[in-house]
């Protein structure tokens, strides 16, 4: 497909829609390198940035997106035209919703010991702090 055609593709989806799914792609880690998804950003301009990453196809009302870097772990990504909802491996999500949840993560208090090993040389001054003052003179 050329450019114009995916171009056609993409803009059937809206901008806001276009900016969760950017974001949500930012947070999963979808994309080979990051896109810049600020809500001034014109839809074309997103739209330029989101093809050189991701290919769409129409399947009657549903645009299946794909990733262009071969990503093997990339779920199956899907927008209903209709509905105006991404379905993600066959499941609709609000993307709204889905791209502004904070990120869930635990703190875990307990004593850990990070052992580097020797960073440089083999005489006394092998060890961690040793090494760490020779790499940052």
């Amino acid at each position: 497909m050329s450019k114009h055609d995916q171009l056609a593709i993409f803009s059937k989806i809206t901008k806001p829609l276009l900016v969760s799914f950017l974001r949500i792609c930012d947070r999963d880690r979808l994309t080979v390198r990051r896109i810049r998804y600020a809500s001034i950003r014109s839809k074309g301009s997103l739209i330029s940035d989101i093809i050189d990453q991701f290919r769409a196809e129409m399947d009657g009302t549903l645009i299946k997106i794909y990733s262009k870097n071969g990503k093997i772990s990339f779920p199956a990504l899907a927008y209903c035209t209709e509905d105006r909802l991404f379905f993600r491996d066959g499941v609709p999500f609000d993307s709204e919703k889905t791209s502004r949840e904070l990120p869930k993560f635990d703190i875990v208090y307990q004593t850990t010991v990070l052992n580097f090993g020797p960073l440089y040389g083999t005489g006394l001054d092998t060890g961690t702090v040793s090494g760490l003052c020779q790499m940052f003179p």
